[in-house]
């Protein structure tokens, strides 16, 4: 039940009778359950309200402090399993650039034998993640999206091809107020390919197929 009525008792520690060297975890324990614990937290609804939930034992703050050990500084407790609950096995402490290859969005590529990120893919292949996240996601072959862009990456041409189709939905979207910047992220093109595009310029049909 989405609106927490379900949920078990909420912990109640005094923050004046935490000791200092633990306060940093207890803000992480703090927020874990107001996460999972509370409606009218804002973060509620990617928490407790799709079912992540918190085991008995972590209702222990001091059983949470045994389990998941010294806290390092500028880092936060992590799911492993970004669908499992709040329990010991599947947390840890870990920097904010860890906890963003754990995004349920993230796209992992096998880089010869290394599983990597797209966006770390494209970083070690000097590949522009913006366009090619967006062409592997309409589901074009990695390994075509980088040939394309060797390919044309020693002229100015951009390396995505359009049709006639694409570029009136560009049109379209464009009359509608979405910016430039965001139409050429979408469709994996410069800013003044989209700026051609919707002045009908000639510049654009260099691209076409």
């Amino acid at each position: 039940m989405a609106d927490g009525s379900h949920l078990v008792k909420r912990p109640r520690v005094i923050w004046g009778t935490v000791k200092p060297h633990l306060r940093k975890h207890y803000n992480a324990w703090t927020q874990m359950h107001q996460r999972c614990t509370n409606p009218a937290n804002k973060d509620f609804a990617r928490y407790g309200g799709r079912g992540i939930s918190i085991c008995e034992r972590w209702y222990d703050f001091l059983a949470f402090v045994s389990d998941m050990g010294e806290r390092p500084e500028n880092t936060s407790i992590d799911r492993i399993d970004n669908n499992g609950n709040y329990e010991p096995g599947n947390c840890r402490w870990t920097t904010q650039a860890e906890q963003s290859r754990n995004r349920s969005g993230t796209i992992w590529i096998d880089d010869d034998g290394r599983k990597v990120t797209l966006k770390e893919y494209c970083r070690d292949h000097d590949l522009p993640y913006s366009q090619t996240v967006t062409l592997v996601r309409r589901g074009l072959p990695l390994s075509l999206v980088q040939k394309r862009y060797h390919s044309c990456s020693t002229t100015r041409k951009s390396w995505v091809r359009l049709t006639e189709q694409q570029a009136e939905e560009i049109r379209t979207l464009h009359a509608n107020g979405v910016l430039r910047s965001k139409l050429a992220a979408e469709y994996g093109v410069s800013k003044t390919t989209v700026f051609n595009i919707v002045n009908r310029l000639n510049g654009w049909k260099e691209i076409e197929p």
